[in-house]
């Protein structure tokens, strides 16, 4: 995915998959078919499955067990949780990759409300 283009929308949630250099561009394109434009900048969405799944692992040993998984996995460290997030990120992305299975999709940030008078 193209990273640091921009892009509009009309109504502030749904952005269109057309592209832009600049937010400066994008606007000026806007200026063209309405008066009320939102503006945002393109940034690649990236899985990351961490927490939920530490903490579906402790709710199902929970279902399964009963009390004594009580607190399971509540003491990890900063440090452990990082390196796990960094594994886990890694193999998941590298098996999306392999089956082409990147998001197609995008988030947009930096989101600006461009109203023209006119």
């Amino acid at each position: 995915m193209e990273q640091n283009k921009w892009v509009l929308s009309t109504n502030g949630e749904y952005f269109g998959s057309v592209c832009f250099d600049t937010k400066e561009e994008a606007i000026e394109e806007s200026l063209e078919y309405c008066s009320e434009v939102w503006v945002g900048r393109m940034e690649d969405y990236t899985p990351t499955p961490t927490n939920v799944i530490f903490e579906r692992m402790a709710e199902d040993a929970y279902d399964s067990v009963g009390d004594a998984a009580e607190g399971w996995l509540e003491d990890i460290s900063k440090e452990d949780m990082d390196e796990f997030e960094q594994r886990l990120n890694n193999l998941v992305l590298t098996f999306l990759k392999e089956k082409n299975l990147e998001p197609n999709f995008f988030k947009v940030v930096d989101i600006e409300k461009v109203v023209v008078d006119g």
